[in-house]
This record gives structure tokens, sequence and C-alpha cells, in this order.
């Protein structure tokens, strides 16, 4: 595959009890796949339910550290066990935050078995990611899973809550078997072949909604189902009569199952922009330091501080000389081109596409000067990035900026092709900011 190409995929992951799913889509296009063979190392790998506790808190419009205080101190009250042995964050909409919390010691094993490097999500939120690429802003999901079955409700493209009831389909068949004097083999033919038609299966899933505690009447557009138990035989039938609401299985795209995918697909979504997600990462924590280590450490900050001031000021007057140069290389290029920045952008584009090669033969093309042609794009395309770095090598450059979207950046590029050639974002990268770094590279028409 394409270097290019493969940046812009991520992978999800689903550790389940019955094996390890991965699903790869693109960051903005591009048909989501099964992945086969190890996972890469940096994945986004969903936290089943049961490893999680969560809380639906209100936030003050306020900065995000001052709303982590406050969520911080609501959760030192309300949990059973101390915050500072728990990973812990929040996606939030409307005033409302959606906080997961998991025990380090809930984690570990799974840490194991994605690595160091693989993000932490949590299921729910995998639930709600695929529910929305579907176009499903109201639903009841339920999951059948092999050890455990989850509920979650989405209204307004929002999660509400998550209930997990640790039975499933291994259960089940082990239900089977102590009651009907089975071998494990043949309670699970029974199982997928003739599903709720035995008594056995119809306890459980009524045992299951009751313990579930569902509002009546069910206040969701949808029931989706996924999970290996969504197959049972006979399930559709009771859920309607039981929700009142005809089940359908969890909407995904064609080449995944929903049997087996949901939870994977959902993960691998987070990559996508303005997506609800959560990283579940280990506190950090700091060691106590004596007054002297203190007074030594201030001391060694202070003297950092001043050189860095000095180091500053050097820099600062060095940029000014730069920029002098840089606008004075650009006035004679501008000239040399004839081209009149009150001008309709695309006349601008068809001169400068005409006169750029004589330009960069007569030496007047130079990084500086690239740089202001390229700035001064920004505003008439609308591009909605920051040029951060620009290099120009024998006709070809290399341009790193940084932008509020992968759309804003893919739009600096094909603005940019409309005066170069080979223009190619080889790759972008998301930041905590919410922001994108991309790097693009082309060169100048000969």
């Amino acid at each position: 595959m394409d270097t290019s190409v493969a940046m812009l995929r991520k992978t999800g992951l689903d550790v389940g009890t019955t094996g390890t799913r991965q699903v790869s889509v693109g960051l903005l296009w591009g048909a989501a796949r099964e992945v086969e063979g190890d996972p890469p190392a940096r994945t986004n790998a969903s936290v089943p339910s049961d490893l999680c506790t969560f809380r639906r808190l209100s936030v003050p419009p306020a900065g995000r550290e001052v709303r982590r205080r406050v969520l911080r101190e609501e959760l030192s009250f309300s949990l059973p066990f101390p915050l500072e042995e728990a990973a812990w964050d929040w996606t939030e909409q409307g005033g409302q935050a959606w906080v997961v919390v998991a025990p380090l010691d809930r984690l570990e094993r799974l840490r194991r078995d994605v690595g160091d490097q693989a993000s932490l999500d949590a299921e729910p939120l995998t639930y709600l990611r695929a529910a929305l690429a579907a176009g499903v802003q109201s639903a009841l999901v339920v999951d059948l899973g092999a050890s455990r079955t989850t509920f979650c409700g989405i209204q307004d493209g929002q999660l509400e809550w998550v209930r997990v009831l640790m039975r499933g389909g291994i259960s089940l068949t082990a239900l089977l078997a102590s009651k009907r004097n089975l071998t494990h083999t043949e309670a699970e033919k029974q199982k997928r072949e003739r599903g709720l038609e035995l008594a056995e299966c119809r306890q459980m899933v009524d045992e299951l909604l009751e313990e579930a505690f569902l509002p009546a009447p069910l206040p969701y557009e949808r029931v989706l189902l996924c999970g290996g138990g969504a197959a049972l035989p006979g399930l559709n039938s009771l859920l309607k009569a039981r929700l009142g609401v005809e089940p359908q299985l969890f909407p995904l795209p064609d080449a995944l199952s929903p049997y087996e995918h949901v939870a994977a697909y959902g993960a691998a979504l987070a990559v996508r922009p303005n997506q609800p997600r959560v990283r579940l990462q280990e506190p950090r924590v700091s060691a106590r330091s004596s007054p002297v280590t203190l007074g030594r450490a201030w001391i060694a900050a202070c003297v950092l501080l001043a050189l860095l001031v000095a180091d500053l000021e050097t820099r600062h007057r060095l940029l000014l000389a730069q920029r002098t140069q840089a606008r004075q290389a650009f006035a004679v290029t501008m000239r040399g081109l004839g081209t009149n920045l009150n001008e309709h952008p695309e006349q601008q584009i068809s001169q400068l596409q005409a006169r750029l090669t004589t330009a960069r033969k007569d030496r007047q093309l130079s990084p500086e000067a690239l740089a202001e042609v390229v700035a001064s794009l920004k505003e008439p395309l609308g591009s909605e990035a920051l040029l951060r770095r620009i290099q120009l090598d024998s006709g070809k450059f290399q341009i790193e900026g940084q932008a509020d979207s992968i759309q804003a950046a893919d739009e600096v590029r094909q603005n940019l092709s409309k005066l170069f050639e080979a223009v190619e974002m080889p790759r972008t990268e998301n930041l905590s900011s919410g922001k994108v770094r991309f790097m693009l590279e082309g060169k100048v028409r000969e």
C-alpha cells in the first residue's frame, strides 16, 4: 500500500472473550475494512464496559483545566475507590460531560494485550460513533456478547446510560448443558439451531431485560442488536413483544459484520475529526520533594528562564532582520511576476502559473518569497491554516503547517495544486488541541 494512503488510515481494536477484531477506516474517506495479522502499535483500543465506571455530570462554561478540576472533585466524592488509582477522561456536549473512569488494576491485562502505545477508549463510545456514522441519533443498543450483555441508551446523538450484565453466550451454553444433561458441544449446537424455542434461552433473555431496568414505553426510535448472541433464532420476535419496537441488526458497512465488528469499527472512527472520544491514561504522579530540593529547583528554573529570555530577544532581532529581507525579496519577486494583489484569486493563479518558472530561473523565487506567495493565497482562497515552515530546493518545495481540520489542510493542498505540480500531503498528525499538523510537498511547474 502507498505510504501516504496508509498514513491516512487508522485501526480500531476490540479484544473480546472469543477473539480480537481489527477494523481500519480512512481519516476522511475510504471504505472500512477488517484487518488481519498483528495490530499496529498505534491503535485505538476499546475498553470493555464492565471494566469502566460511568458518570454524567454538568460542567461550568470555563476552560478545560477548570472543568477538569470540577469533575475531579465530583468524582472524588462519588467513586468507591481513590481517583489517583484510576485512569479517567470525559467527552462533553451542551454543558454535560460523559465521564469514564477505569481502575488501573482492571486495565493491566488489556494494556498487556494492546501494547503501551495504543490509546484506550471506552466501549459505549464505540457504539455511539458507529451509530452516528450510520445516521442514527436515537437507539437502544443491545450487545449480546460471549461473557456479558451490554445495554446502551443513545438519545439526540449522545450517550444517556450504560448497563452491563455479566451473563452472555458462554453462561447460556453452560446452563443448557446443565439443565438438559448435554455436552458443551451439544448445548452450543442446540442454542444456535433452536434459540428461543428453548425455555432456558427465553428465561435468560427475560431476566436480562428485567435486570436492565429499561424505561417503558421505550423512548428510542430503534433497537440495534450486535454481538454473537444477536443471531439467536427467535430473538427478534421476543424483543419486539417485550419492547414494542422491531429490532434490527446494527447497520455497518458491507465489509463488516454486526455480530463481530461493531466495537472495533467504532473504535477506529475515533480518529476522524470532531468525534466524541476519551483517552484513558495513567495519572501523572509527582514525588514529594524536600524544601532544599525545591529551592534548588527554583534557582535552576530562574537561571534557565533568564537564559531563555535572552535567547528569545536575540532570536527576535534576527527574525525581524530576516523578515525585512524576505519582504524585500517578495517585493522584487512580485514586481518581476507582475501580479496585482487586488485582482481576483483565479486571475492571480493564471498569472502566477505562467510566470513562476521565469522567476525561478532568474533566481528571484527564494524560500522567503515562496512563503509570501503561499501566504497571500490564504484569505482569497479561504484556507483556515497557519503555515509553519517552507523549504525550497531546486524547484521542489516542502511546506509544514497547522490547520483547524483535515479538510482545511486538504483545501491548502488543492489550492497549491493550481499553482504547482505534484502537490501531495504525505503526512498528517492529530494534535491534542484538536487541530491538525500537516506537511505538503510539490514542485514548481516547468
